[in-house]
């Protein structure tokens, strides 16, 4: 992948060392949650192995070798988990469809790809099949899409204090969230990703909530509830730091993250989708190339004056 993966042994390990961070989360999910998040991710992987090789076949590429390297795998089990339980194969293929056929061999495969596939499959079936998507198990209960997240989209009439909404089984999703930022946190050890995308995100995600909050109290939830709630550390420190679709420069990946934080923000309190990190990725991954071009450019000239 572009300027952070150079080799194939390299790209394996760092796609394995992201799955490896996903495990304690996806163990919970499977464990405490819902079961069917497994079938999902083996319906995902397979479909994403075998459209992956007759991708690479049709663009005549060496096919095992680069089935190996654990990017398909890594894309696969990104959109499982973001997917309810036990959502119908027929659906999973499509995303998969979208997500490794589409955006990520259209534009030239591993590595050129402008689009998060993950997030471009996601966004394809949540437009495509909103029902479907929004069919989680109450032990969910806020993820993408969820009750707290969708109340506070749709309603805004919440005249209940937060930590009451927050009782039960939504603290699920909390905890699922706290075991992604330990895996945001192994990542950040490995040096897999640096802090600047996933601190940059949740500070552009709390900093609304918290003027927000003061200025219309509950119904738009409280900071806690917006970093707890939907798939806020998954995304923070699994999609946004994508080395590929994200801003490549150091203030350049400050802003990027900033504005997918406040963009979620906006998305999940006025949009028609209660949780907008998938579309917040997409649409600042547009805008990577200009912020690196200014940054790169902006540092060029200090540098020279």
């Amino acid at each position: 992948m572009r300027a952070t993966l150079k080799s194939e042994a390299s790209i394996t390990a760092t796609m394995g060392t992201v799955l490896l961070a996903l495990v304690p989360g996806i163990l919970f999910m499977a464990v405490y949650m819902d079961p069917g998040v497994i079938f999902n991710i083996a319906y995902a992987c397979s479909f994403a192995l075998l459209i992956e090789a007759l991708c690479l076949r049709l663009r005549k590429h060496v096919i095992i070798p680069r089935l190996k390297d654990l990017s398909a795998v890594l894309c696969a089990v990104l959109l499982a988990i973001a997917l309810p339980p036990g959502t119908a194969w027929w659906v999973i293929a499509i995303g998969i469809l979208f997500s490794i056929g589409i955006a990520k061999h259209a534009f030239g495969g591993l590595g050129m790809n402008p689009f998060n596939p993950a997030m471009v499959g996601y966004t394809v079936l949540l437009i495509s099949f909103p029902i479907e998507l929004t069919q989680w198990p109450a032990s969910y209960s806020t993820l993408s899409g969820a009750t707290v997240l969708d109340t506070l989209q749709s309603a805004k009439l919440l005249e209940t204090p937060t930590h009451t909404i927050l009782s039960g089984e939504y603290h699920n999703v909390a905890i699922l969230n706290f075991l992604f930022f330990l895996g945001g946190l192994y990542l950040l050890y490995q040096r897999t990703i640096q802090w600047y995308i996933p601190v940059c995100v949740l500070i552009g995600l709390l900093t609304p909530s918290i003027i927000g909050y003061f200025i219309q109290g509950p119904s738009v939830g409280t900071p806690w509830l917006h970093l707890t709630q939907g798939a806020t550390m998954l995304a923070a420190f699994f999609i946004a730091t994508d080395p590929v679709s994200a801003a490549t420069s150091r203030y350049g990946k400050m802003v990027y993250g900033f504005m997918i934080g406040l963009l979620t923000y906006v998305i999940r309190i006025w949009g028609h989708y209660p949780e907008g990190f998938a579309f917040a990725v997409l649409i600042l991954n547009m805008t990577a190339p200009t912020l690196d071009y200014f940054f790169i450019k902006k540092q060029s000239k200090l540098k020279t004056a």
